[in-house]
């Protein structure tokens, strides 16, 4: 495993844990986290759709990227792909 997957299993147990701990807060949180981590997907969906080829492989780093920083960040994503390649 990589790590990213061992930081993914220490950010849900974290979450679980404040979970368990302050109920309401968390869930209002993890259901604007969700939120914007399906619409980031949907997002990314439909730029490989429209272009030829895929552009942006929907993983968990694009995914975090672009939920947490919304548009720019998946347009920062995006020109960083270009740049790279």
């Amino acid at each position: 495993m990589g790590f990213i997957s061992y930081l993914t299993i220490v950010f849900v147990v974290f979450v679980l844990i404040l979970g368990i701990r302050n109920y309401q807060k968390v869930s209002k949180w993890m259901n604007y986290v969700l939120i914007n981590i399906i619409t980031s997907a949907i997002f990314i969906y439909i730029i490989n759709l429209i272009v030829e080829g895929d552009i942006l492989p929907i993983n968990s780093v694009v995914l975090i990227t672009s939920s947490v920083l919304g548009v720019p960040g998946l347009l920062g994503v995006v020109g960083i792909k270009f740049l790279i390649i």
